[in-house]
């Protein structure tokens, strides 16, 4: 049976959090676009580390699997997520 080390083990897994400039490349949109957006309201929420902007991965897909709804929209839908999940 063969090993799997730690440092194989993370190079397998995807980003959780994503910069502007990943997240420009996952949506194929520019930067100065990304920003209007965020400016906007249109796309979910980020998060900041270390003062650091970065958006998690698994929210993006999940957005636009959605239809990229304006945040609001998405917050409205996350939050009926979690209240179902707490009834269930």
């Amino acid at each position: 049976m063969a090993t799997v080390t730690i440092e194989e083990r993370v190079e397998t897994l995807p980003n959780l959090l994503i910069d502007i400039q990943q997240l420009r490349e996952l949506l194929n949109r520019s930067v100065a676009s990304l920003e209007r957006d965020q400016a906007a309201g249109r796309l979910p929420s980020q998060i900041y580390v270390g003062g650091s902007k970065r958006w998690r991965r698994a929210e993006i897909e999940a957005w636009v699997a959605a239809g990229c709804p304006i945040r609001t929209e998405w917050e409205a839908i996350i939050a009926m997520q979690k209240g179902a999940a707490h009834v269930a």
